[in-house]
């Protein structure tokens, strides 16, 4: 009984010390930014190798562990979001997915050099930090780039991306507002859908 006991008790330390590894493994809010721009400077690397599909297949895994994109999805509908059913949250979640996927896809084909450097890191209220980030070409031109980001189920996640001062999330959520003020959700989804098949062309 004495050894059965040792047993257990070695295989109960064995799985706490597992349980300590995992949350130490947990990223700060710099290191997923760094991840991403790893994985954004992996692509374009190999951009003219993969080709769209390819890059889109890339970052298919990237950009859902990187952005809280259902958080993102009901920040930009705002108070049309409570009008949605289930299966329309699910489904406007699932097609923003892929217009950022297509986005980044489409926008980073290309590899010359690029440097992702972060720039400083900001504490904001309820919690939220931002991460300052450049990105700087190899003629010099630099492009700020700095991501807006909270915890969800324990993890940083980016809730916005602010490019030369321009947030994109507030800019689509006027943008996504006027198209169902004006011809309704279905039209939005339309033309989310074509924005994603230009990305392509």
């Amino acid at each position: 009984m004495r050894i059965l006991f040792k047993i257990i008790l070695f295989f109960i330390l064995s799985t706490m010390l597992n349980v300590n590894a995992d949350t130490k493994l947990m990223h700060s809010p710099d290191k997923v930014i760094d991840i991403f721009h790893d994985s954004l400077i992996s692509v374009m690397k190999s951009a003219s190798e993969l080709g769209y599909q390819g890059r889109v297949k890339a970052l298919s895994t990237t950009i859902p562990n990187s952005f809280n994109i259902p958080l993102i999805s009901q920040v930009i509908l705002g108070r049309y979001w409570s009008d949605l059913d289930t299966s329309q949250k699910s489904g406007f979640i699932s097609l923003y997915e892929d217009l950022i996927t297509a986005t980044y896809a489409n926008r980073f084909n290309d590899f010359d050099g690029e440097i992702f450097q972060t720039d400083s890191i900001e504490e904001l209220n309820r919690g939220r930090i931002l991460v300052k980030t450049v990105l700087t070409t190899t003629n010099g031109e630099t492009v700020s780039l700095d991501y807006l980001m909270s915890k969800h189920n324990d993890n940083w996640m980016i809730i916005s991306v602010i490019a030369n001062g321009a947030n994109d999330i507030s800019i689509k959520r006027g943008e996504y507002s006027d198209v169902i003020k004006m011809h309704g959700f279905d039209e939005l989804i339309e033309q989310i859908r074509n924005k994603i098949n230009e990305a392509s062309s």
